[in-house]
C-alpha cells in the first residue's frame, strides 16, 4: 500500500513532495462502511476483512477464467463494472474497455496479490496516513459515482485531517484514472 510505503520511505530521510493517492477511498475506521457499499464489494472487503484467505480460492477461480480466452474477459471485465453505472457507461470507448482488459491482466498474474490488497484497503490505515500527512501533503482523487470506494468517507476525513485534500471528478467512478488523465496530472503537478 501506497502510504506505508511513503512513510517508510520518510522514515529513511528520503525527500518526497507528497503522495497522492487515485480511486482508493478511505481507511476503513468501522465496517458498518460497507453497509452502503454494492453487494460485490461488500462480500469481497468484508471477507477480506475478516477471513481474507477465504477468498483465494474465489479470485484464483475469476484468474483462471480471465486467462481462459476473450469470452471470460468479458465476463470477469462486465462483473467488475456491475454495479458501477458511471463505469459501465465508460466502457461503451473500446480504449478505456482495453485499457481495464489490461490492468486486470496484470492483476490477475498473481490472484493472491488481490487478496492481500483489498484485505489492506479493507482495514483502518488511517494512523499511518496521519503520519505521513504530518510530513508531507496527500491528495485523495477520486470520482463522484466510484460505488466501489465511497467519496463520503474521504469528504470526512478530509475535512477533520490537516494536509489531506480531496480532488472530485464528477460523473466518473472507478475508472477516473484513465478517463481524466490530463486533468489528474496536472493536479499532481501541483504538488511537485
Amino acid at each position: 500500500m501506497a502510504a506505508k510505503a511513503v512513510g517508510r520511505l520518510l522514515a529513511q530521510g528520503y525527500e518526497i513532495a507528497g503522495l497522492v493517492l487515485i480511486s482508493t477511498g478511505a481507511p476503513v475506521r468501522d465496517l458498518r462502511a460497507f453497509e452502503a457499499a454494492a453487494p460485490s464489494i461488500r462480500r469481497s472487503f468484508l471477507a477480506a476483512h475478516s477471513a481474507s484467505a477465504a477468498l483465494r480460492l474465489g479470485y484464483r477461480s475469476a484468474a483462471h477464467l480471465f486467462r481462459s480466452g476473450r469470452i471470460g474477459e468479458d465476463l470477469i471485465i462486465d462483473f467488475f463494472v456491475r454495479d458501477s453505472p458511471a463505469d459501465a457507461n465508460a466502457l461503451a470507448d473500446p480504449n478505456l474497455r482495453e485499457t481495464l482488459r489490461s490492468n486486470l491482466a496484470y492483476c490477475f498474474e498473481d490472484a493472491d496479490q488481490i487478496v492481500s490488497d483489498v484485505a489492506t484497503w479493507g482495514q483502518d490505515w488511517s494512523a499511518t496516513l496521519a503520519q505521513v500527512a504530518s510530513a508531507i501533503p496527500v491528495t485523495f482523487i477520486h470520482g463522484t459515482e466510484n460505488t466501489v470506494q465511497d467519496i463520503a468517507s474521504l469528504r470526512t476525513l478530509c475535512a477533520e485531517t490537516p494536509r489531506i485534500t480531496l480532488h472530485e471528478i464528477g460523473d466518473q467512478g472507478q475508472m477516473a484514472l484513465y478517463q481524466s488523465p490530463g486533468r489528474i496530472a496536472a493536479w499532481i503537478a501541483e504538488i511537485a
